[in-house]
């Protein structure tokens, strides 16, 4: 098995495990416009923007970022958080999915 085969399989498996938990995926998903391009918040916007408590946010964003999957930026005193490359590729694994399902 080659390497860009089983990086492959790795993201599809970690999209299929966000996917499952609801929390996860809203907090992940909060970071697309409605344009399908990746943007910038803070936390409590993600918060707002999905309606769950801002602890559970907090640590979900926290987690990602220690995963990657998000990058953080400093604005003053601020962080400002946006998908990165992986967090893309795993929003991307979704939209295969969700086309897969409607091809069905």
């Amino acid at each position: 098995m080659n390497r860009d085969h089983f990086y492959t399989l790795n993201i599809a498996e970690i999209a299929e495990r966000i996917g499952n938990d609801d929390c996860a995926y809203q907090v992940l998903m909060a970071f697309i416009n409605e344009n399908g391009e990746a943007q910038m918040l803070n936390k409590t916007a993600v918060a707002e923007m999905i309606q769950l408590s801002k602890p559970t946010v907090f640590a979900t964003v926290n987690s990602f970022y220690c995963a990657g999957y998000i990058d953080e930026t400093r604005v003053g005193r601020s962080k400002i958080y946006t998908l990165s490359d992986l967090g893309v590729e795993i929003v991307e694994c979704f939209k295969q999915k969700a086309m897969e399902m409607r091809n069905l």
